[in-house]
């Protein structure tokens, strides 16, 4: 029999007092014992941390303590099995049915300080909050450090669900009027900047009146971040409404190095979190941003939630992967009316910023982001913001069946690998594109729906196109592997073309140009021939592609010039891929210099394929005299009854080209090569062609186009 030495009787008696403990404490809390050894631990705003959600009491304690109670307490047992539960109010009183709004905000002038205790289980743990370092500013918001940062701080804080009592009514947290945002001065401080110089002579804080570059850190107004998570895992936050009320701010002038006010004021700020779910969330009208993940966040799933009227952007995906987003709202991010607020962009002032910080240590990215059936509507600065010069850094993300409204001159800046757009309206100009070294990283359009539309009757107030791409060496980064496939393009501006698409390609390999593939483009205006054209260059078109003007008449005059073109020929000659112009549109192909357009090579340009270039009633091609024409053997170019062609070109016809009956050709200056013949060789004009006419269509040339 095997001797037990009192050391191990001693260590087991001990044991069991420990569980004996425990079992005690967790008897004297609000805890339910679940499967798997879980145990929930439950706390309640109002009854547990003195909240009232009357709209006047300031609550600011009440969530500055549920903040330091779950950072310190949560993990009852040690042994990290304790999920809490943090509940709102969802009414006040409790037995009525008026909803809760719980009012927070508080901010520090210099030398104020208060402190935050919260006791548990005989233990003490506190925040003090102090404005004793000029730089904190004119007034502080709540924070001096990191580490003492925020109003609900939420630190390596793990399993933890916060959430509003009624689901269909949820309580709503609102900052209280009358908060400071922006630059001020002190009382007798002066501020100057150039011949801009302001003094203030009163004894209360004023707003200094200065909208320049200013980082002066003495005259800050900030409220910091309301809910900070950092460092924490499975957090649930659901049926909340957060208001900044940035409405019923008072309003300094910039504070920024780049424009606006660029300072601490958020609904959620997140650090170093992973799994976090969000549901039916509010987060709307706070001093910077609605949400920001930062410092590789990961795993975040957010559904219908609302990021709306923000100061700086709706949602800050800075650094983090695996975000999943689907019915959310990111609207109207910089449109504030209160008076004293000075309209200038908070950049990006974006609904959705993807923005790794260039240059952090270690390297900030952004991958795997999917944003599904969400709105992005009427942003002061872009719908979506992913710049170029951190484009290295961003990477697959998908956004699907989302609409984009923007009526400023950039309403998307989308810059990336592996970015893709199925089935979105995309009614905001789009500038920039993939800067991928393989098509396997192409930007994508997919089933997309482009249109120059009006929000709430707000119609675009520039005249750029729906879709800028720089192309190669016009910016610091070359923009390549740009791919539509099956979208419909359609302008409604007399002023307003489709493209601005790699117009310049010098060094650019064939292989990478934009892909167009069964893809419609539809005007349906007035005309502006006087150089406001559609330029496109470093295209190949696949598929069944069609230019169309269904607005016929007098001054309907559009044009699309190019350079560089290829019509891909297909595999199976009964499914030819065709570039087809209808209605009063021209096709300009223009020359600069080696330029071609190519009808029937396959994507290698080298294979002959099948393809049908095809100008129909009314269009007009133009051919600049240095542009070189090549159609392929299994190729044809058709100009059909009604239809014109003029100008020179030098023609490599080893297909055929048809100028059917009815059709207006003027080519005295063109160069017509003379391959040796095949079967497949055609080159007729029918004798119907220029019927009582010498040159183009009287269309055309009686000035009515």
């Amino acid at each position: 029999m095997k001797k037990v030495t009192f050391a191990t009787r001693y260590s087991l008696l001990a044991t069991r007092y420990s569980l004996l403990a425990t079992l005690i404490f967790i008897a004297m809390q609000v805890i339910t014992i679940k499967a798997h050894g879980q145990y929930l631990l439950q706390k309640n705003l109002e009854t547990d941390f003195g909240a009232q959600g009357d709209g006047v009491f300031d609550n600011t304690d009440a969530f500055i303590k549920a903040g330091i109670f779950f950072s310190n307490f949560l993990d009852i047992t040690g042994n990290g099995d304790t999920i809490g539960e943090l509940i709102i109010p969802s009414f006040y009183p409790a037995n009525s049915l008026t909803p809760a709004v719980y009012k927070v905000g508080r901010q520090l002038v210099f030398n104020d300080s208060f402190l935050v205790t919260e006791i548990f289980n005989g233990i003490e743990k506190r925040r003090k909050f102090r404005h004793t370092n000029i730089a904190q500013g004119a007034i502080s918001g709540l924070g001096d450090t990191l580490e003492n940062y925020g109003m609900f701080f939420l630190n390596n804080v793990h399993n933890l669900t916060i959430k509003g009592e009624v689901a269909a009514s949820p309580p709503t947290i609102r900052y209280k009027d009358g908060l400071m945002f922006g630059s001020f001065l002190t009382p007798t401080s002066t501020f100057t900047s150039g011949n801009f110089t302001q003094t203030n002579n009163t004894n209360t804080i004023q707003p200094l009146l200065f909208y320049g570059i200013n980082v002066d850190h003495t005259t800050k107004g900030w409220t910091a971040p309301f809910l900070f998570i950092k460092n924490c895992s499975d957090i649930t936050i659901s049926d909340l409404r957060l208001d900044g009320n940035n409405v019923n701010f008072i309003w300094g002038g910039v504070w920024s190095n780049n424009g606006g006010i660029q300072l601490p004021g958020d609904g959620i700020f997140c650090q170093g979190t992973t799994n976090i779910d969000l549901a039916n969330v509010h987060v709307n009208q706070f001093g910077r941003d609605g949400m920001t993940l930062e410092k590789a966040c990961e795993n975040i799933t957010i559904n219908d939630c609302h990021f709306n009227k923000n100061n700086r952007t709706g949602f800050g995906f800075i650094c983090a992967k695996d975000v999943t987003v689907n019915n959310c709202q990111f609207n109207e991010t910089g449109q504030i009316t209160t008076p004293g607020f000075e309209p200038s962009l908070s950049n990006p002032g974006s609904g959705l910023d993807i923005e790794p910080d260039a240059g952090s240590s270690p390297q900030d990215e952004c991958e795997n982001g999917i944003f599904k059936e969400c709105r992005f509507y009427n942003n002061l600065g872009p719908a979506l913001s992913t710049n170029f010069v951190i484009a290295d850094f961003v990477e697959n993300m998908l956004f699907e069946n989302d609409t984009f409204y923007s009526s400023r001159q950039t309403g998307i800046h989308c810059a990336g690998k592996k970015i893709v757009f199925k089935k979105c309206g995309i009614y905001a100009s789009v500038a920039t594109s993939s800067i991928a070294n393989a098509e396997a990283d192409a930007t994508k359009y997919i089933d997309c729906d482009f249109a120059d539309k009006p929000y709430n009757n707000i119609y675009w107030a520039h005249t750029n196109p729906l879709f800028n791409v720089p192309g190669y060496g016009e910016i610091q980064r070359h923009m390549r592997w740009t791919n539509f496939k099956n979208c419909t393009f359609n302008v409604n501006d007399k002023d307003r073309e489709f493209f601005w698409l790699n117009w310049t390609t010098s060094g650019m390999p064939e292989s990478s140009w934009t892909v167009i593939d069964d893809c419609t483009f539809t005007y349906n205006i007035e005309g502006k021939p006087d150089g406001a054209y559609s330029f496109m260059r470093g295209v190949r078109f696949r598929g069944q592609n069609k230019v169309q003007n269904i607005l016929n008449g007098v001054n309907s005059h559009h044009i699309m010039a190019t350079r560089n073109i290829l019509l891909e020929g297909a595999d199976d000659a009964c499914l030819p891929n065709e570039l087809t112009f209808e209605g009063q549109v021209e096709h300009y192909m223009l020359s600069l210099g080696l330029d071609e357009f190519e009808i029937g090579k396959k994507a290698d340009f080298i294979t002959d394929g099948y393809s049908q270039y095809i100008i129909k009633d009314k269009a007009l091609v133009g051919v600049n005299s240095g542009i070189d024409i090549s159609i392929g053997p299994k190729s044809g170019f058709h100009i059909l009854q009604g239809a014109s062609i003029y100008g020179g070109g030098n023609y490599d016809v080893k297909g055929n080209m048809i100028a059917h009956k009815g059709s207006y050709v003027d080519l005295q200056v063109a160069n017509f090569e003379t391959p040796i013949p095949t079967a497949n060789t055609l080159l007729y004009f029918d004798k119907e062609c220029n019927k009582n006419a010498t040159t183009a269509s009287p269309l055309w040339c009686n000035g009515i186009g």
